[in-house]
């Protein structure tokens, strides 16, 4: 996250660059590019194989004989802290919002102070490799590198918190020869209340209710939505990612940077330092498995492979899709069909049972023209997952092409009633009201 399919597919978290489309689906990509969950349940029966330490895998082997070995990426990859900031931050901060007694209060004014010094840029910072230090003092960050100073900024002011996932469509681009599966980081801060507490109602099926009572708040925060009040409390919105994992990323992003312009060599060290910091970092193995199987060390790649699929965290752990997609062409360059037919036959029964993957390939059909095929892929994402307003948004633009003008209304009504903020409800309704008055969006 599509460009060319490429047989080895690695995963790297960075922001998207801005995607360019026509018409509705151009506006709709603008406002809700980050807000996506990926979900779809995978039963492939994950081979579990025993963990094998980071320092015994294989060097990687250069053409004039000599070899880059783990143990070496110790002397040769320095540490990062990638949380650091000097004082001339924390002056400013100081000066901004330090003093500021209302946690709350305090959150804003930091959004506020970071919105004027920092411009959120994809392109600038491709592949998020900057630290928090960095992104200050360039002006501009990816999502990574956006989080790592607003987690540094805000403990120094005092408020808690911490790296945590950003739900996002699962997202293809290509850089050079090299195709990548990118992923999303936000933060989140919690702020508790004393003497006060906090009710969530919450609708299941759209009868049961669920309620729950807490004496603190979560604000989650998206470097691309610069407030902290664009999500509400959700467990989608509560994956806490642990320091140790942002850190890792921040090498893994480095090392995926360096094989996109063509340094395997250091790319190797890169990802050998990220999964040294985090074992469990599942894409940085699926990473380290594509520059073993470049370089033609087949045995090393799907050791790295099989490693990287025993760690997932199940079904929604997003690395799996491209773990078994490299898998089953590193059995196929093996010349094992059997292994690589299984592992195809994984990918096909993921991509159908995942409600995004309907709903991508709907959104293909769409910009094709392929409008009544495109109904029923939104009618299958909705089917798998029925309160996700982009499909009854989706559904609702291929009715309209199809010219059944009342099924696009219900399902726009439908997107309504599912969209998780305000700015999205009123989104809705905007484009509702527009093909009430004009017949068109």
């Amino acid at each position: 996250m599509f460009g060319r399919y490429l047989k080895d597919i690695k995963m790297v978290n960075k922001g998207s660059p801005p995607i360019k489309l026509h018409g509705a689906w151009g506006i709709f990509f603008t406002l809700f590019i980050f807000l996506f969950i990926v979900s779809g349940c995978l039963t492939i029966p994950i081979k579990k194989v025993d963990p094998i330490s980071i320092e015994l895998f294989p060097a990687y082997e250069m053409a004039d004989g000599s070899s880059v070995s783990p143990q070496s990426v110790a002397e040769t990859i320095p540490d990062v802290d990638i949380l650091a900031i000097d004082n001339n931050i924390k002056r400013l901060i100081d000066e901004k919002v330090t003093g500021i007694g209302d946690p709350e209060r305090r959150l804003v004014k930091l959004t506020e102070l970071l919105a004027k010094v920092v411009k959120y840029d994809t392109l600038s910072d491709l592949y998020g490799v900057k630290t928090a230090q960095q992104t200050f003092d360039t002006g501009t960050g990816n999502c990574l590198s956006f989080s790592n100073l607003f987690v540094a900024a805000s403990r120094y002011a005092g408020l808690s918190s911490r790296f945590s996932a950003v739900p996002t469509l699962p997202n293809w681009s290509r850089d050079g020869e090299v195709l990548f599966f990118t992923r999303h980081i936000g933060a989140a801060v919690d702020i508790r209340y004393v003497y006060s507490q906090v009710v969530h109602l919450r609708m299941i099926d759209d009868k049961e209710k669920l309620i729950t009572v807490e004496d603190s708040v979560r604000y989650f925060f998206s470097p691309s939505e610069l407030t902290p009040y664009n999500y509400r409390v959700s467990a989608y919105y509560n994956e806490t990612i642990p320091d140790s994992r942002a850190f890792a990323q921040y090498y893994n992003n480095i090392g995926s940077k360096l094989l996109a312009e063509g340094n395997p060599k250091e790319a190797y060290r890169y990802f050998i330092k990220a999964i040294k910091v985090d074992p469990d970092l599942s894409y940085a193995w699926s990473n380290l498995g594509v520059v073993y199987k470049r370089n033609n060390q087949l045995e090393a790649a799907e050791a790295a492979y099989l490693q990287g699929l025993s760690v997932t965290r199940g079904s929604k752990d997003t690395s799996i899709l491209s773990i078994i997609n490299n898998l089953a062409h590193l059995y196929d360059a093996k010349g094992d069909m059997e292994n690589a037919a299984f592992y195809k036959e994984q990918v096909a029964s993921f991509r159908n049972k995942n409600p995004y993957y309907q709903y991508a390939a709907g959104k293909s059909a769409y910009q094709d023209a392929f409008y009544e095929k495109s109904v029923g892929y939104f009618r299958e994402a909705i089917r798998l997952k029925k309160d996700e307003h982009l499909f009854h948004y989706g559904l609702a633009l291929a009715y309209h092409k199809t010219g059944e003008m009342k099924k696009a209304e219900a399902s726009i009504n439908k997107a309504i009633h599912y969209a998780m903020s305000v700015d999205k409800k009123n989104f809705y309704e905007k484009a509702l009201a527009s093909l009430k008055n004009s017949g068109t969006f």
